[in-house]
């Protein structure tokens, strides 16, 4: 390989990998279109899947209720999960580790995961309220479709990635 193609070369690899790394930079909302984006791509997701269950008016508006009540929820969760494995990690970086200090930190971790589990069970019990016994086999059908999909996707994505590695 001659210079200039070598010169090339790098400057191709520096150029992806200053792409690369600011797209990961982008934060989640961001790389994903903003809030609004996802909010529209939920809604039609929950009209699509409101008209294939049949679900009456009074069920939609008690399914919006729960998601959004579960969100807010979560949210809270998620921040509060967040700021414990900050300070857990804080703790670990010091030159001194106080045993105590991390096996109380750990422990409200482990309580907020506790608390986001039962979250996800309150969550699935109240649907199953709302919903017919048949709305809830037809919700389930189409989550299994949905997890097929998804597993077709992964591999698709694992062999893509294998393929271009060789």
């Amino acid at each position: 390989m001659d210079k200039r193609t070598g010169r090339v070369a790098a400057v191709a690899v520096v150029v992806v990998a200053f792409f690369v790394s600011a797209a990961y930079a982008q934060p989640m909302d961001e790389g994903f279109g903003g809030e609004e984006k996802q909010a529209a791509h939920h809604q039609k997701m929950f009209k699509n899947l409101a008209q294939e269950l049949e679900l009456t008016a009074e069920q939609q508006e008690q399914m919006k209720a729960q998601r959004t009540t579960q969100r807010e929820q979560g949210k809270q969760i998620k921040e509060q999960l967040k700021a414990k494995r900050q300070e857990l990690k804080a703790a670990l970086d010091t030159d001194e580790v106080d045993q105590a200090t991390v096996d109380s930190i750990v422990d409200e971790i482990t309580a907020l995961e506790g608390l986001k589990l039962q979250q996800h069970v309150n969550g699935v019990l109240t649907m199953k309220e709302i919903l017919t016994p048949e709305q809830s086999t037809k919700l389930k059908e189409k989550m299994e479709e949905k997890k097929e999909q998804m597993r077709g996707r992964r591999q698709k994505m694992k062999a893509h990635r294998s393929g271009m590695s060789q």
